[in-house]
This record gives structure tokens, C-alpha cells and sequence, in this order.
């Protein structure tokens, strides 16, 4: 049995310098209206006078009212908001500056003073801008909130300019008045903002995403181009509304929209017991800048929606994948439904602002349980090419061009024996022509060629290098500026060598060890850099 992998996803990302602000505000303002018995008003102000009618009943049949009246003044509170670093102390300043674009973590500090005569109870803090609320503070006249001296502080990455709004409102402890005759909450405060410039563009970010086994949600954290370090980590991506419980997640697939706006995680997480698990999607939009906000993945079904897109009775497959249109921009997420058919594998196609069209089965070209899936996008159109290996050893590939799945192509249903993670797929970058690679239950690695219009043959590479394991994991990667390829094959003997592609043929086979650590989970990895 395989055994659990953790991978650390890493994200790719363009950073542009740019001037970056941070704004944060404060304001105070005079007292809403309070309405008592819904027939008189304690009007705003610092003094003002109020009538207050009660109702005696001195008899079955008659009633007399009895008006009494009474100088009352209203309460009054102030709302302040700064920001600050992150190891910074309170109060802080009206703004921040940064050189370059974010994410960048900052501490926005809030108090809240009881400038009235009367105390205010249930004293509430809202943020219109990073949508949270504290509630309930009981502040005495002439004190502070959260508590005398206290400031409130909310940690969180900005990437954008911002500007904050604060509001707070309370009832007022006004003797001779019970709570049900105050219809509505005094003293809301409209915070001003200090500023408002123009919003900078979406940047792209890395980011690192990762598992851990001291909690169910998995972490994040963003790359910080100016300190060429990790930031700590932001937080966990809440899985709650998931179901209760959800475990640990496995395994984990990510992709970031060509335009930076958009990233989406997709995992499978242990059920309680630990014997099945869930297939279950988080995405990160811009809609939600500048404040990190991952939200559930909900995709329509003929039945309704669901935020689980499949439950596995194994959770150490690759058995879904997750990338974007190069062109449209639009997300494109397929996993295993875990059926024995020939439809076992469902898509949903992102239509933006993690929105979903309807679940889909594809078609195959060979029936059985899908354990493996590798997605790849074309650097040139709204194509895409899903390869794939079923629990009856055989590989497959079936190619989306925009629209629909068609192009069915079986690379290998002869016999048992394969490793049902050995089949993958990658686009070169300038022809837009795509490369598939399988093992077949061989020490040689195959391969066939996708043209943008048809198969090539299938073909085998004579490694030569004297290797005695199968092919049991194949990695890819494409040069981003020629139409190279790089293969990674870490085989069933531990041995991991690699082999690249010109463009037309294969060259350059290199044996690198013979001793790697495990052959459960994928011991090799192939990038090009960007610029060299």
C-alpha cells in the first residue's frame, strides 16, 4: 500500500514593482436616533430633551396614560483605525507604504472610546473591508474597547492598495429605559477614509501550499520577492463546511490563472477512521483583494451542488488535476469518480468568480477505476490533454479542444503488471504540440506525439543506461522558450534518470542514482529556468 505524500505546491509568479499603500481610518460622528416605544425620539446630539409615554391600566375598562417626561442625554463613541507592522505596536499609522507589490503582512489596530455619559453595552466593531465583527463589549463612560487601554488587532496580506473603513455602535445604559425600548442601536460611526488612490493592478504571487499533520486545514504561505524568503505562514485554508470531520489532506493539485487573479488547490482528505477519503477544491480570488479569503469549491449537479467532488476509497492516487485555458483563462478542474465504467472520470469547467459549470462525465476509450490523472494546457490555444491509468493497467489520453472531449487515444490495455502511475503528458512551448510518455510495464520509457490535430505512433526509447527497474513515475517539463521537454523517470528498482527531448526526438538519457529513497511517491523533480 502506498503511503501518505505531502507535496509542497509551488505557484508561479510575475512581480512587478510598483508603489503600494496601505490605508487605514478613523472618524467620529454625531449619534444615530434612538427610538423609544416607537413614539417619541431621543434626538442626536449632546443634549436633548425626550419624551417617554407609559400605559397604567387603573381598571377592566379604562385606560389612562401617564406621560412623564425627563432630560436625557444621548451616548457617544469614537472609532479609531491604524495599521501597522505585523511585530508593531499600537496605535499605528494612518497608512503604510510599500516599494513593490504584495502580498505583504500588516496589523490593522482598533479602539473604540465611550466619549457619552452613559455607559454603552454590547458595543460592536465592524470592518466594511475585511468583513469581520467583534461584538459585545460593555464599555464605561469615558473607557475603551476591547478593554481600557486594549487595542483590537486583525493580522492579514494585502496585495493591493487599500483603504479601510471602521464602524462601531452600542446601546446606551440610559437609567428608567429597558433594553426592548431601544428599537435600534445608537451611535453608529462612519469611519472616513484617509485616502483613496487608484487600485494597482492583480499581481502574481508565489505560493507554497502544503499539508500538515497537526491540523486538518492545509497551510499557505506567500513567497516575499523583497526578502527572497517565505513569509510566515498566512494561515490555514479553512475546510470548514466540508463535512465533519475532514482529515488531513493527502494529496494536492494547484493551479494560478494566466492573469494572476485566481488560484485553486484541489485535495483529497482522510475521512474519520482514515480508510476512504474526500475529493475537495479551495479557490483564492481577487474578488476578495486585498485580504486572502479561499472559498469553497461548489460544483452544480443534476441533483443540486456539492463541495465534494468524489469519495475515493484510496486517497494515495493522483487521481485529479487542475489547470487553465492558456487563452480564455478559464479553469478547467477532472477527477476519478471512482466508477468502473467508462465514464470514470468528471470535469467542471470555471466560468470565473469560482463559479462552475455543471458536473460532466467524459467519455473513455477503456473502462475500469481511473487511479492516475495528469492534466496539461497548451501554451497556444484553449486546448488540453488528459492522460490517465486505470486499476486494470492500462494507459489512455483524450484531448479537450475548447469546447468538448474527443480524440480518445489507448496507449497500453496488454496485461497486468503496470504501475498505474507512470503516464504523462506536456506541451512544448512555441509549436503548441504536445509529448505523452508511459511505461507499459517496461524498463523503456514510450511515448507517442500529439500534433494539435492527430496521434503520432507510439514509440519506445532504449534508455541505455542499464537501469533494471519499470518505468513507475514520469515527470515533465517544457523550456518556456524553445520546444525542449525534460523527463524524470524514478523506476521500480529506486533508480531516477532522466531524458530530454529536442523537439523531435529524444537525447541526453542520464542515469543520477540508484538508491532513492521510496518508490511510493514520486523521488524526482524537472524545471527549466525561466530566463537561461
Amino acid at each position: 500500500m502506498m503511503r501518505a505524500v505531502l507535496p509542497i505546491l509551488f505557484l508561479p509568479a510575475l512581480l512587478a514593482a510598483a508603489m503600494f499603500l496601505v490605508a487605514a481610518a478613523g472618524a467620529d460622528a454625531p449619534a444615530d436616533t434612538v427610538h423609544v416605544n416607537d413614539n417619541q425620539d431621543v434626538s442626536s446630539g449632546s443634549v436633548a430633551l425626550g419624551l417617554v409615554e407609559g400605559t397604567t391600566s387603573t381598571s377592566s375598562s379604562t385606560l389612562q396614560h401617564q406621560t412623564r417626561r425627563r432630560r436625557a442625554q444621548s451616548g457617544s463613541l469614537t472609532v479609531s483605525k491604524t495599521v501597522t507592522t505585523p511585530a508593531g505596536s499600537c496605535p499605528g499609522s494612518p497608512s503604510m507604504n510599500f516599494s513593490t507589490g504584495g502580498p505583504h503582512e500588516v496589523k490593522f489596530c482598533y479602539l473604540v472610546t465611550n466619549t457619552g455619559d452613559y455607559p454603552l453595552r454590547q458595543v460592536r466593531l465592524w470592518d466594511t473591508d475585511l468583513k469581520f465583527i467583534e461584538a459585545y463589549y460593555d464599555v464605561p463612560v469615558g473607557d475603551t474597547a476591547p478593554s481600557s487601554g486594549v487595542y483590537h488587532t486583525y493580522q492579514t496580506y494585502v496585495a493591493e492598495t487599500v483603504t479601510g473603513n471602521a464602524e462601531a455602535w452600542g446601546y446606551p445604559e440610559i437609567p428608567g429605559l429597558a433594553e426592548e425600548d431601544i428599537i435600534q442601536p445608537t451611535n453608529k460611526v462612519d469611519a472616513v477614509p484617509v485616502s483613496a488612490p487608484v487600485n494597482l493592478p492583480v499581481q502574481r504571487h508565489n505560493l507554497a501550499i502544503w499539508a500538515r499533520n497537526d491540523t486538518d486545514d492545509p497551510h499557505f504561505a506567500y513567497w516575499d520577492d523583497d526578502g527572497k524568503v517565505f513569509n510566515p505562514a498566512a494561515g490555514g485554508i479553512s475546510m470548514s463546511g466540508m463535512g465533519d470531520p475532514v482529515g488531513d489532506w493527502r494529496i494536492i493539485q494547484g493551479a494560478q490563472s494566466p492573469n494572476g487573479d485566481e488560484t485553486i488547490v484541489v485535495g483529497v482528505a482522510l475521512n474519520s477512521g482514515g480508510s476512504t477519503g474526500r475529493v475537495m477544491g479551495r479557490v483564492l480570488t481577487e474578488e476578495n483583494a486585498p485580504f486572502v479569503v479561499w472559498e469553497d469549491m461548489v460544483v452544480p449537479t443534476s441533483s443540486g451542488s456539492t463541495n465534494v467532488l468524489a469519495t475515493v476509497t484510496q486517497t494515495y492516487w493522483w487521481s485529479f488535476d487542475v489547470k487553465y485555458e492558456s487563452q480564455s483563462g478559464r479553469a478547467m478542474v477532472v477527477w476519478s469518480n471512482w466508477s468502473s465504467g467508462n465514464q470514470g472520470i468528471s470535469y467542471s469547467v470555471g466560468t470565473g468568480a469560482n463559479s462552475w459549470t455543471e458536473r460532466q462525465d467524459i467519455t473513455l476509450p477503456e473502462s475500469g477505476v481511473v487511479r492516475q490523472i495528469r492534466l496539461a494546457s497548451s501554451p497556444t490555444k484553449d486546448e488540453m490533454i488528459l492522460v490517465a491509468s486505470n486499476d486494470d493497467d492500462e494507459d489512455f489520453a483524450v484531448v479537450w479542444n475548447g469546447t468538448a472531449w474527443g480524440d480518445q487515444r489507448t496507449l497500453w490495455d496488454s496485461g497486468t503488471g503496470d504501475t498505474q502511475t507512470d503516464v504523462n503528458v506536456e506541451y512544448e512551448s512555441l509549436s503548441g504540440e504536445a509529448v505523452v510518455v508511459y511505461g507499459a510495464n517496461s524498463d523503456d520509457l514510450k511515448f507517442t506525439t500529439w500534433t494539435g490535430s492527430g496521434w503520432g505512433g507510439l514509440g519506445g526509447i532504449i534508455n541505455n543506461l542499464g537501469v533494471s527497474g519499470n518505468v513507475k513515475w514520469t515527470v515533465m517539463a517544457s523550456d518556456p522558450s524553445s520546444d525542449r521537454l525534460l523527463c524524470g523517470v524514478l523506476t521500480t528498482a529506486s533508480e531516477v534518470w532522466t531524458i530530454s527531448w529536442t523537439g523531435s526526438s529524444w537525447s541526453n538519457s542520464e542515469l543520477h542514482t540508484s538508491n532513492a529513497p521510496d518508490t511510493i511517491f514520486p523521488a524526482v523533480a524537472v524545471a527549466y529556468e525561466s530566463q537561461s
